[in-house]
């Protein structure tokens, strides 16, 4: 699968030097503590010392050529491409939407992942190698290149009727119906634990003893039911899906598709507020409520649909996409 690759642009004549100290954007936010972090001091042109011994720059350049010879080259010629293709389309990238970006990784960098301790955050940088103009030139093209995807992706989408369908189905139900259900629900699994835990080993067990009991915990669960006791409690206190404990039993977005048909096709027969009776499917045993059906005509909902797909943030498959088709549609020679 085509990946969007991580791209290292080197400066001219190398990596910058590893006793540089690194230089945030102005516009990265404050550090709230600082940890000092000692500079790392080799002679020039020395990227490790070896028990006293000095592994030359040139050294460590020729093993990465030798490691990863023309394959990042492609990342390059990506990245120019992106660039024309952007041109073509009136798209530029301003230095002020370039240091936001950089920004918020530094956000990130220092008080999220480091509890805003800048010394510790420039430390983990040094660590990877980054240090200097490097790192500010590193980012810099990190979020050039981030931007323009995105432009690119949000300039030239179409939305399908496709799309407009997929997206009505998902958020209004299939076809407009949206049905919200509760069950109560007993698995195989959880009573197979329950005999291993009496020491019998998975292959001694009775795959049919595991259905009985699950159908017996169905019957019993319908049994309270029919007593008057609350369909949500006793989702909460018998229900082997453990999110029941606090949705009552709810099952979030139920759009025909998990448990399978036979789940499903009962769904579609009961009427609202109506119990079923106790049923299988290949998960286990079921008691299932239909709370609410709510319909949807598409044409009522297709032009805020459409806004919607139109406008919403670019994804990875959109970005891969439009990284994958600008590099095959260009003629690329390589040496």
């Amino acid at each position: 699968m085509w990946t969007l690759p991580i791209l290292l642009l080197l400066p001219q004549g190398g990596v910058a030097g590893q006793g540089d100290e690194i230089k945030p954007q102005s516009s990265a936010p404050p550090a709230t503590t600082t940890t000092a972090v000692p500079p790392i001091t080799l002679p020039p042109g020395v990227a490790a010392m070896i028990n006293g011994k000095p592994l030359g720059m040139e050294e460590y350049r020729d093993f990465l050529w030798m490691m990863h010879c023309k394959q990042n080259i492609r990342d390059l010629i990506a990245y120019r491409l992106l660039e024309e293709e952007a041109a073509k389309n009136g798209i530029s990238v301003s230095e002020e939407e370039v240091r936001g970006k950089i920004a918020k990784f530094w956000d990130d960098l220092v008080n999220k992942r480091h509890g805003g301790d800048r010394g510790k955050a420039e430390k983990e940088l040094r660590e990877m190698g980054f240090a200097g103009e490097l790192y500010d030139r590193y980012q810099a093209f990190q979020a050039k290149k981030d931007l323009l995807q995105d432009k690119l992706v949000m300039r030239t989408r179409v939305v399908t009727e496709e799309a407009v369908k997929k997206r009505f189905d998902q958020k209004y139900g299939v076809d407009g119906i949206k049905v919200e259900v509760r069950q109560i629900f007993f698995t195989k699994g959880t009573f197979m634990r329950e005999e291993v835990q009496k020491g019998k080993k998975p292959n001694e067990v009775d795959q049919n003893l595991l259905d009985a009991k699950a159908r017996e915990a169905a019957f019993k669960a319908q049994e309270r039911l029919k007593k008057g006791e609350d369909f949500a409690e006793v989702a909460r206190s018998a229900s082997h899906d453990p999110a029941a404990k606090q949705t009552g039993g709810v099952l979030p977005n139920y759009n025909y598709d998990r448990y399978g048909e036979e789940f499903a096709k009962v769904v579609r027969a009961l009427k609202e507020g109506e119990v079923s009776d106790p049923f299988p499917s290949g998960a286990g045993w079921h008691v299932v409520q239909v709370l609410k059906r709510t319909t949807t005509p598409l044409e009522k909902v297709r032009e805020s649909l459409f806004a919607e797909l139109t406008a919403e943030a670019p994804g990875f498959g959109e970005k891969n996409e439009l990284y994958k088709r600008v590099y095959e549609s260009a003629n690329v020679v390589l040496w």
